[in-house]
């Protein structure tokens, strides 16, 4: 099995939320190779619960898909910032909902091929309304609570096919698991 040693990278291409970085990669006999990494912060998704067991989603477009997607919230993990923080911060911004218990479901490399960020689930309980979204500036939410087992029935439809929420709902299902 090959066993690398990744240096002198040097970044190629900066924007607001990822930069491509060229590397050189040495095999242990000495063996370079170019390989190129998406550099990203770490990314927080949640699965927030409101006190009667409905599932709060929100519905926006997304760019790379050119699509509309049904999703949990979720979004970057600020520099400095703990992947809780950034839970609620982003359930928060997205919903204009907060939660007063949130459960670490796992962590995962989203493709440890070429990027190098985490994405950390959560599941939240117990939402409350703060009546107001801060969105960012590209985003426009719709939100809609759902029947878990709706949700669960349509994961991977053409409409719940985003990779991180499929991810954090699997996540959820493992460790529901856990909780019998």
């Amino acid at each position: 099995m090959k066993n690398y040693q990744v240096s002198d990278s040097s970044e190629l291409f900066q924007s607001k939320i990822f930069s491509v970085w060229e590397s050189r990669a040495t095999l242990e006999k000495g063996e370079d190779v170019r390989v190129f990494r998406l550099r990203s912060p770490d990314w927080v998704n949640v699965i927030p619960f409101d006190s009667s067991g409905k599932v709060l989603m929100i519905r926006q477009f997304r760019f790379g898909s050119a699509k509309l997607t049904w999703e949990f919230p979720g979004g970057n993990v600020d520099p400095g910032e703990d992947p809780e923080h950034a839970a609620i911060r982003e359930l928060e911004e997205e919903t204009g909902y907060t939660s007063r218990r949130l459960v670490r479901l796992g962590m995962v490399n989203p493709n440890p091929a070429f990027q190098t960020n985490t994405l950390h689930c959560f599941v939240a309980y117990d939402l409350e309304n703060l009546g107001q979204k801060r969105l960012d500036e590209n985003e426009d939410t719709e939100e809609r609570f759902w029947d878990w087992e709706e949700v669960r029935a349509r994961l991977g439809d053409a409409d719940f096919d985003h990779g991180v929420m499929l991810c954090t709902a699997w996540f959820y299902l493992r460790w529901l698991q856990t909780q019998k």
